[in-house]
Protein backbone atom coordinates (compact mmCIF):
# COMPACT_ATOMS: atom_id res chain seq x y z
CA UNK A 1 0.00 0.00 0.00
CA UNK A 2 1.30 3.19 -0.80
CA UNK A 3 1.00 6.33 1.64
CA UNK A 4 0.42 9.67 -0.56
CA UNK A 5 1.95 12.82 1.18
CA UNK A 6 0.53 15.87 0.55
CA UNK A 7 3.63 18.60 0.22
CA UNK A 8 1.43 21.61 -0.38
CA UNK A 9 -1.73 21.57 1.85
CA UNK A 10 -3.71 24.77 2.40
CA UNK A 11 -3.68 26.30 5.51
CA UNK A 12 -6.26 26.48 7.51
CA UNK A 13 -8.33 30.18 7.85
CA UNK A 14 -8.99 31.39 11.17
CA UNK A 15 -11.53 34.05 12.00
CA UNK A 16 -14.98 34.35 12.42
CA UNK A 17 -17.40 33.40 9.49
CA UNK A 18 -20.55 34.96 7.67
CA UNK A 19 -22.68 32.85 9.47
CA UNK A 20 -21.57 33.74 12.69
CA UNK A 21 -21.09 37.27 12.19
CA UNK A 22 -24.71 37.76 11.32
CA UNK A 23 -26.18 35.53 13.90
CA UNK A 24 -24.39 37.88 16.27
CA UNK A 25 -26.04 40.84 14.33
CA UNK A 26 -29.47 39.35 14.47
CA UNK A 27 -28.69 38.62 18.97
CA UNK A 28 -27.65 42.34 18.90
CA UNK A 29 -31.09 43.70 16.78
CA UNK A 30 -33.38 40.97 18.81
CA UNK A 31 -31.86 42.45 22.41
CA UNK A 32 -32.45 46.36 21.27
CA UNK A 33 -35.98 45.82 20.18
CA UNK A 34 -36.68 43.95 23.74
CA UNK A 35 -34.62 46.68 25.58
CA UNK A 36 -35.15 49.94 23.61
CA UNK A 37 -38.94 50.19 24.77
CA UNK A 38 -38.44 49.70 28.71
CA UNK A 39 -35.37 52.46 28.40
CA UNK A 40 -37.70 55.03 27.04
CA UNK A 41 -40.02 54.13 29.56
CA UNK A 42 -38.00 54.33 32.24
CA UNK A 43 -36.72 57.63 30.92
CA UNK A 44 -40.27 59.24 30.58
CA UNK A 45 -41.15 58.11 33.98
CA UNK A 46 -37.83 59.85 35.32
CA UNK A 47 -38.84 63.06 33.56
CA UNK A 48 -42.39 62.69 34.88
CA UNK A 49 -41.28 62.44 38.43
CA UNK A 50 -38.58 64.76 38.25
CA UNK A 51 -41.43 67.81 37.40
CA UNK A 52 -44.05 66.63 39.92
CA UNK A 53 -40.78 66.87 42.26
CA UNK A 54 -39.95 70.45 41.81
CA UNK A 55 -43.91 71.24 41.95
CA UNK A 56 -44.24 68.91 45.16
CA UNK A 57 -41.08 71.20 46.77
CA UNK A 58 -42.10 74.13 46.23
CA UNK A 59 -45.48 73.58 47.43
CA UNK A 60 -43.68 72.60 50.46
CA UNK A 61 -41.18 75.24 50.49
CA UNK A 62 -44.28 77.79 50.24
CA UNK A 63 -46.22 77.04 52.79
CA UNK A 64 -42.86 75.60 54.99
CA UNK A 65 -42.23 79.50 54.45
CA UNK A 66 -45.83 80.63 55.36
CA UNK A 67 -45.67 78.58 58.64
CA UNK A 68 -42.45 80.17 59.99
CA UNK A 69 -43.53 83.73 59.30
CA UNK A 70 -40.54 84.17 56.68
CA UNK A 71 -40.02 87.63 55.66
CA UNK A 72 -43.56 88.15 58.28
CA UNK A 73 -46.11 87.75 55.30
CA UNK A 74 -47.62 84.89 53.32
CA UNK A 75 -45.72 83.06 50.59
CA UNK A 76 -47.14 81.18 47.28
CA UNK A 77 -46.33 79.40 44.49
CA UNK A 78 -47.67 80.37 41.00
CA UNK A 79 -47.38 78.14 38.09
CA UNK A 80 -47.37 79.27 34.79
CA UNK A 81 -49.08 76.48 32.46
CA UNK A 82 -48.79 78.97 29.06
CA UNK A 83 -45.21 79.08 29.32
CA UNK A 84 -43.00 76.88 27.48
CA UNK A 85 -41.47 75.18 29.38
CA UNK A 86 -43.90 75.22 32.28
CA UNK A 87 -42.76 77.69 35.17
CA UNK A 88 -42.89 77.51 38.55
CA UNK A 89 -42.41 80.82 40.74
CA UNK A 90 -42.09 80.53 44.46
CA UNK A 91 -42.85 84.00 45.66
CA UNK A 92 -43.46 86.12 49.11
CA UNK A 93 -46.56 88.21 49.19
CA UNK A 94 -50.27 87.82 49.67
CA UNK A 95 -50.65 86.80 46.31
CA UNK A 96 -48.55 86.13 42.83
CA UNK A 97 -49.96 89.68 41.52
CA UNK A 98 -49.33 91.77 44.37
CA UNK A 99 -46.06 90.06 45.24
CA UNK A 100 -42.52 91.47 46.23
CA UNK A 101 -40.64 90.22 43.00
CA UNK A 102 -37.16 90.24 44.22
CA UNK A 103 -37.90 87.53 46.42
CA UNK A 104 -39.17 85.32 43.45
CA UNK A 105 -37.63 81.85 42.80
CA UNK A 106 -38.05 80.44 39.48
CA UNK A 107 -37.61 77.22 38.35
CA UNK A 108 -38.45 75.33 34.82
CA UNK A 109 -39.57 71.81 34.61
CA UNK A 110 -38.94 69.35 32.04
CA UNK A 111 -39.12 70.50 28.35
CA UNK A 112 -42.86 69.54 27.31
CA UNK A 113 -44.34 68.69 30.95
CA UNK A 114 -47.78 69.91 30.77
CA UNK A 115 -49.83 70.89 34.39
CA UNK A 116 -53.58 70.64 34.77
CA UNK A 117 -54.56 71.25 37.76
CA UNK A 118 -58.21 71.01 39.33
CA UNK A 119 -60.09 73.55 40.35
CA UNK A 120 -58.23 75.58 37.45
CA UNK A 121 -56.36 78.39 39.75
CA UNK A 122 -52.32 78.64 39.31
CA UNK A 123 -51.64 80.67 42.21
CA UNK A 124 -51.79 78.91 45.52
CA UNK A 125 -50.53 80.83 48.67
CA UNK A 126 -50.52 79.80 52.01
CA UNK A 127 -50.99 82.04 55.03
CA UNK A 128 -48.93 81.47 58.54
CA UNK A 129 -50.59 78.27 60.09
CA UNK A 130 -53.51 78.35 57.57
CA UNK A 131 -53.11 75.84 54.27
CA UNK A 132 -54.69 76.75 51.26
CA UNK A 133 -58.91 78.09 50.74
CA UNK A 134 -59.49 74.21 49.09
CA UNK A 135 -58.07 70.88 48.00
CA UNK A 136 -56.32 70.91 44.90
CA UNK A 137 -55.63 68.17 42.24
CA UNK A 138 -52.44 68.40 40.24
CA UNK A 139 -51.56 66.47 37.38
CA UNK A 140 -48.00 66.59 35.85
CA UNK A 141 -47.30 64.63 32.78
CA UNK A 142 -44.14 64.96 31.03
CA UNK A 143 -43.68 62.06 27.72
CA UNK A 144 -46.41 60.25 28.22
CA UNK A 145 -46.72 59.51 32.49
CA UNK A 146 -48.53 61.63 34.41
CA UNK A 147 -47.97 62.12 38.57
CA UNK A 148 -50.81 63.11 40.28
CA UNK A 149 -50.19 65.59 43.71
CA UNK A 150 -52.93 66.19 45.95
CA UNK A 151 -52.22 69.58 47.87
CA UNK A 152 -54.96 69.48 50.67
CA UNK A 153 -56.58 72.59 52.30
CA UNK A 154 -54.22 71.76 55.22
CA UNK A 155 -51.40 72.86 52.83
CA UNK A 156 -50.05 68.96 52.61
CA UNK A 157 -48.81 68.01 49.87
CA UNK A 158 -48.95 64.32 48.91
CA UNK A 159 -48.74 62.01 45.95
CA UNK A 160 -52.38 60.62 44.96
CA UNK A 161 -53.15 56.81 45.98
Amino acid sequence: MRRVQHTHSAPRESGVGVIETMLVIGLLVATSAVLLPLLTRSYDTARSESSSDAVRDALREARSRSRGNVGGVSHGVYIDTAASPVTLTLYRGATFISRNSTFDQIEMLEAGAAVLMTPPVSDMHFSGSVGTTTDRTIAVTTGGETQILELLSTGFVRYAP
